[in-house]
């Protein structure tokens, strides 16, 4: 019995898709690790104590393709006022994870949607 031709209609353009997502899904975490550690770096500035506002001013959001993070940085006294120092009566202010349980919902969120547009990307589907 003689097999008929098979012809894949849209073929072309899937495996066009599909080299562009593989591209671009490379930038995904830089993308949405900058995204979702502003919005925890922006949660934390009202968390930390205010004496001058420096230290607020100090936390900053980063990001590269490998991962994201937020830091409060360049004062001495950040590491004591974040995890305390007891012998000083200095209780500890975790801001900064606070900040990031408090907003971790939405973190995910960002990278849920990153993906989803790029997913929406490909064609021939």
């Amino acid at each position: 019995m003689p097999t008929a031709p098979i012809q894949i209609k849209g073929l072309k353009e899937l495996n066009a898709s599909l080299k562009r997502f593989e591209k671009d899904v490379r930038q995904v975490p830089q993308k949405a690790g900058k995204e979702a550690a502003t919005i925890v770096a922006n949660a934390a500035r009202p968390l930390a104590r205010h004496k001058s506002g420096r230290m607020a001013a100090s936390i900053k959001p980063s990001a590269t393709a490998t991962g994201a993070r937020v830091r409060a940085a360049g004062l001495p006294y950040i590491g004591v006022q974040h995890f305390g120092w007891p012998k000083h009566h200095i209780s500890p202010n975790p801001f900064l994870y606070e900040a990031f349980d408090q907003r971790a919902p939405e973190v995910l969120a960002v990278y849920e949607k990153r993906l989803a547009e790029l997913t929406a990307t490909i064609k021939g589907l």
